[in-house]
């Protein structure tokens, strides 16, 4: 079944995805809807015997975000350009994402965090991350209707 994900032929289904993540698959739903929910829209894309499968989300023309399945997890790939680096408070991260972070260097076309996705605050924060990537009048509109 993981050769699925490493075969270019076919892109996963739903439950040979299900089947990959194990306990994780949750965390994976909850992760594509938060980011579905920011206005980014997901396809799958080869990424190569390297990588296999990955879901790519795109916010209009602009990379939004990647996920990569892998056996038992999934790892989040968020790239921050100048701006949304320093727009980050890593006070307000998880100890996961703030190592994640902190550990990723700038590099000219950003600071590209690859985040495996262990837990519901990995989720809250890749979103929250995420977020930065929006317009600042959609951030303030969504930080109004959060109530803060």
């Amino acid at each position: 079944m993981v050769d699925l994900f490493f075969d270019g032929r076919t892109a996963p289904s739903p439950d040979a995805l299900d089947r990959l993540l194990a306990e994780r698959a949750g965390l994976w739903r909850q992760l594509t809807q938060r980011i579905e929910d920011l206005g980014g829209v997901g396809q799958w894309a080869w990424g190569g015997p390297k990588y296999g499968w990955e879901l790519k989300f795109k916010r209009g023309v602009k990379p939004f975000a990647t996920l990569t399945p892998k056996p038992e997890g999934f790892v989040a790939l968020v790239i921050l350009g100048g701006a949304e680096v320093s727009a980050v408070d890593p006070a307000e991260l998880g100890e996961h994402m703030r190592a994640t972070f902190e550990s990723a260097r700038q590099l000219p076309d950003g600071r590209w965090l690859f985040h495996p996705i262990e837990s519901e605050r990995d989720v809250a924060d890749t979103a929250a991350v995420l977020a930065l990537k929006l317009p600042p009048t959609i951030r303030a509109r969504l930080a109004g209707s959060r109530g803060g």
